[in-house]
């Protein structure tokens, strides 16, 4: 994972999409702070879906990349290889794209409160994320990246909803009379 992210970090497309999130996250947290409300938590949203867009979608193959084809979404594997999914989710770029979007999971959790609805928006995200490399064939298009971008959501959005259960536990509004037995 290590190699994987030297690598990224040298590319200066990632390196924008880093700054451009950082940006949006401190003028998104400004705003929500000056109304009063909660900021932390939609300002690190931002800050990670401009990281994974920038990571996903600006070309990092180099200058020798391969364009699309006449027909890009043909390139694309679409077909999941059911045996080898758990080796492809275990390599750098299965938990890279875990990675990128378990925060997202996370985040989107905290400020919207529907898991449900963030597990489904990321995965509409991924597959957005897939066709769009297969247009400007910067990245492979495949659907095993689609399923552990989902992962990463589906993990992101569960430790949200852990921590939301125990926050509403805890609070003395969530209480009924019965509780106190």
């Amino acid at each position: 994972m290590d190699i994987i992210i030297r690598i990224l970090w040298t590319q200066p497309q990632v390196r924008f999409s880093v700054a451009v999130g950082l940006v949006l996250a401190a003028v998104v947290g400004l705003l929500r702070a000056r109304s009063g409300r909660s900021w932390i938590a939609p300002a690190c949203l931002v800050a990670s879906l401009s990281l994974t867009l920038g990571v996903t979608l600006f070309s990092w193959r180099g200058p020798g990349g391969v364009g699309p084809g006449p027909d890009p979404l043909s390139q694309c594997r679409l077909l999941v290889e059911w045996a080898s999914l758990p080796t492809e989710l275990r390599s750098p770029g299965g938990l890279l794209n875990i990675a990128l979007f378990a925060p997202l999971g996370l985040f989107a959790t905290l400020v919207w409160r529907r898991p449900i609805i963030v597990v489904l928006g990321a995965v509409a995200l991924s597959a957005c994320i897939e066709i769009t490399q297969a247009f400007g064939g910067a990245h492979d298009c495949t659907s095993t990246d689609t399923i552990a971008n989902t992962t990463g959501a589906l993990l992101g959005a569960g430790l949200a909803w852990i921590v939301m259960s125990g926050v509403r536990a805890r609070s003395p509004r969530a209480r009924t009379p019965t509780d106190r037995l």
